[in-house]
């Protein structure tokens, strides 16, 4: 069905032409190719994954819904890194690399992550000129999947928290990246266990829901190429915690070099940059002690904050919750709740009449807290009914899921 190609190009030919234009100045038989390789990945699609691509036009915000978050973070075999070889300053080198993409899409891939961006048009120039050139590409690429195959997502890292990462996202009338990861959850979760602190935890949920809807996050709790703190430490300066001292007592804490710390990860230092990384496991960061219920609190946390997930493997009890209650939805109203103890966050989601809340426990000690909602609650972990009157008590490093119950219930 060629039809649907042309059509999908036509959509997209005016503003296509001028970018690479834009970008690549003269190059009219490069522009030329590329329509070509275009054309040639899209007819190399198999049936299925045409089928795919026209499901996802049929339903453009098929991703941002809780159904298909939990399906590429259950199912999917096929999330796949990419990492840019070259600056992109040559038209040629663009083509090689949009070839190399679309030879991953017509794999099979659903979501293709792109690193290395902040190396893309890094020849000398003014920071606004390589931002403009690179906005200019990533919008391309993201053309490009929209005509060929717009069934794949395509994501992106890089460093920073929620504000760096905003501009990757474009526009609504012309998007970039579908997804940015977020590089600050897994550290911003190990500082909380360290300090049995929830305030910067709190903070950067707020936010992150703070950020328009279209910014969705992509999130996991992987610790391949070393844990960076990158963390709010203007934020944390508020809370009395020195950038400097915090960094180091981090690095003693999860290299097992503090007391009481049941961390055994190895402090690396790159001699060049001069900066330092964590590097293990993650049980060997979380130590044997109580190791699965820190990992149970990380991953139910990971299910409640709103984004995408490529964890695996996550509870099966957990994700079978998740899919059944609309105020997991991406869309529902999410806030951070008072419990008033530091040790302990509380997260509400209100979707059609359902409201949830999420308390978690960072603490080594069991915690009474408040809950400042009186009502009946459904425990949907235990499937235990009470009624909250004020105070609720939480076990070490542990979470309750409470959803409010109705008479009609």
């Amino acid at each position: 069905m060629t039809n649907e190609f042309s059509v999908r190009t036509d959509r997209f030919i005016s503003e296509f032409r001028f970018l690479f234009g834009e970008l690549y100045p003269g190059e009219d038989a490069r522009f030329q190719e590329l329509q070509a390789l275009l054309k040639s990945a899209y007819q190399g699609r198999s049936a299925a994954l045409r089928r795919r691509d026209r499901n996802a036009l049929d339903n453009p915000e098929w991703y941002r819904r809780t159904g298909p978050e939990v399906r590429l973070a259950e199912e999917s075999e096929r999330f796949v890194p990419y990492s840019f070889t070259s600056s992109l300053e040559k038209a040629e080198e663009f083509l090689a690399e949009a070839k190399a993409i679309l030879e991953i899409a017509d794999g099979g891939a659903e979501v293709i992550l792109l690193g290395g961006l902040s190396r893309l048009f890094c020849l000398p120039g003014t920071e606004w000129q390589h931002q403009q050139k690179l906005h200019r590409a990533l919008r391309l690429f993201r053309i490009i999947t929209d005509t060929v195959c717009p069934s794949v997502l395509l994501a992106g890292t890089v460093p920073g928290g929620p504000d760096a990462a905003a501009p990757y996202y474009g526009s609504s009338e012309r998007p970039e990246l579908h997804l940015m990861a977020d590089t600050t959850f897994l550290p911003l979760l190990l500082h909380t266990f360290a300090t049995a602190d929830t305030r910067l935890l709190a903070h950067e949920v707020n936010r992150t829901q703070g950020l328009p809807r279209t910014q969705l996050k992509l999130r996991d709790l992987s610790t391949e190429g070393g844990v960076v703190w990158t963390l709010d430490y203007d934020y944390l300066g508020i809370l009395k915690m020195d950038e400097e001292s915090h960094r180091e007592f981090l690095n003693r804490y999860y290299s097992g070099k503090f007391k009481k710390s049941p961390a055994g990860g190895r402090l690396v230092k790159d001699r060049k940059s001069g900066t330092s990384r964590i590097e293990g496991t993650l049980p060997e960061l979380l130590g044997e002690k109580m190791q699965e219920e820190k990992l149970l609190l990380m991953q139910a946390l990971l299910l409640e904050v709103s984004g995408i997930t490529r964890e695996r493997p996550l509870p099966h009890e957990l994700l079978k919750l998740r899919k059944l209650f609309h105020a997991f939805d991406s869309d529902a109203d999410v806030w951070t709740v008072s419990t008033d103890n530091d040790h302990v966050i509380g997260i509400g989601r209100y979707k059609e009449g359902q409201k949830l809340y999420g308390l978690y426990n960072f603490s080594a000690e069991e915690q009474i807290f408040s809950l400042h909602d009186p009502g009946t609650y459904v425990n949907l972990v235990s499937g235990k009914t009470s009624t909250v009157n004020s105070l609720v008590r939480l076990q070490p490093y542990a979470f309750a899921w409470l959803q409010e119950k109705h008479d009609t219930q």
